[in-house]
């Protein structure tokens, strides 16, 4: 996807989405690997709450696996604020896991702020791409 906006111009790949085949019972799972939030905000919407719950379904039956939730954030604001605003996207991502029946030892949580943009800063659609919970799924 190629985006031009005033002066950013960058092609970007955002395609989050994912399938994984079990061996076992050959259950295909296709679901993204993040979810976004709005500017300032924690709340968690329906589309959120429906992917988490895809992860939730999948970690049911992978009951060997771990996860690690990483929190984002844009640039707007300060680092502090950034850092803390990440950390409790992923906390509201993690509670719902749990709320799903995922044992809240089998999910980490770290915040990275604004360190690590997948894509410039440069605009609000831009910006928007770098609010964000990735999960990792992890052996």
């Amino acid at each position: 996807m190629l985006f031009h906006i005033g002066l950013c111009l960058l092609l970007v790949n955002i395609n989050y989405a994912f399938s994984i085949t079990l061996p076992k019972t050959e259950n295909t799972f296709r679901f993204q690997n993040r979810v976004y939030f709005k500017v300032n905000s924690t709340n968690i919407s329906q589309q959120t709450r429906k992917i988490v719950s895809q992860w939730a379904e999948f970690l049911t039956i992978e009951k060997h696996l771990t996860v690690r939730l990483e929190g984002h954030a844009d640039e707007i604001g300060k680092r502090n604020y950034n850092i803390h605003i990440a950390e409790q996207r992923a906390d509201k991502v993690k509670n719902i896991l749990v709320e799903m029946g995922i044992s809240s030892k089998r999910v980490y949580t770290v915040s990275y702020g604004e360190e690590r943009p997948d894509v410039s800063n440069c605009s609000p659609q831009l910006r928007s791409l770098n609010r964000k919970v990735d999960i990792i799924f992890l052996q």
